[in-house]
């Protein structure tokens, strides 16, 4: 005889079954918030004004269940994986084993600090030529509630959605000290990914034209930006 207790674990093990992984990579320069974005999405409970972070050292490592509905009107139940990468330079070689084969992407930065956001710009550019061809994309303006002055804010929310528009990606500005939009941003991330082409049946590598079609996209003033960062061998 069965007994009660596998009989009550059964529905927790269809509902894993039935779960879909999403891996999503953080990217950003160093102080923009992201390991507070990734804190503020798992942890959505937990007092904000308690967290305190020091510099992620290589990736920080997240996870979250959440239930989208996809463009068929049907819901979809995912896991999120959500890799926090390390902000400063010296740790930017090791960023391309987090964002290969992610579905989705957060390029974040501080709209305080105008210099975050051209590097926010060079990270997309990066995503867009070494990264896979579907992968989502988010533009994220975070701390906005350090910008509630006016004479504070050095990233104006029209200009970063002029340019998010300009590249096809996703926008939003955040706060993950006040709460403000971080779900909305992993919500809408989510359910952009599932909603996107079928990568997870036929990846870019096995699809070549696809991936020449989506290197077009990449024009050779955003090749030469990509130089100026990381040398010529971006255009390997």
């Amino acid at each position: 005889m069965q007994s009660t207790e596998s009989k009550a674990r059964r529905p927790s093990s269809n509902r894993m079954s039935n779960e879909e992984a999403i891996k999503v990579v953080l990217l950003g320069e160093v102080a923009v918030g992201k390991s507070s974005l990734a804190q503020c999405f798992s942890q959505p409970n937990k007092n904000r004004g308690a967290r305190k972070y020091e510099p992620t050292i290589g990736a920080a490592f997240v996870s979250r269940r959440i239930a989208v509905i996809d463009d068929e009107g049907e819901e979809r139940r995912l896991r999120v994986d959500v890799w926090d990468t390390a902000g400063e330079e010296r740790y930017h070689s090791l960023a391309p084993l987090y964002y290969r084969n992610c579905r989705a992407a957060i390029v974040a930065y501080d709209v305080t600090a105008e210099s975050s956001f051209r590097r926010a710009k060079k990270w997309v550019l990066e995503l867009r030529s070494k990264g896979e061809p579907d992968t989502v994309i988010m533009l994220v303006g975070n701390k906005i509630d350090l910008a509630e002055e006016e004479a504070a804010r050095c990233v104006w929310r029209e200009d970063a959605a002029d340019y998010a528009a300009s590249k096809g990606i996703l926008f939003m500005e955040t706060s993950a000290t006040t709460g403000y939009n971080v779900e909305r941003a992993f919500d809408e991330l989510g359910r952009a990914a599932v909603n996107c082409p079928k990568r997870r049946n036929l990846s870019s590598r096995q699809d070549p034209s696809r991936f020449r079609l989506f290197r077009r996209s990449v024009s050779e003033s955003d090749l030469g930006q990509l130089e100026d960062l990381h040398g010529p061998c971006c255009r390997s």
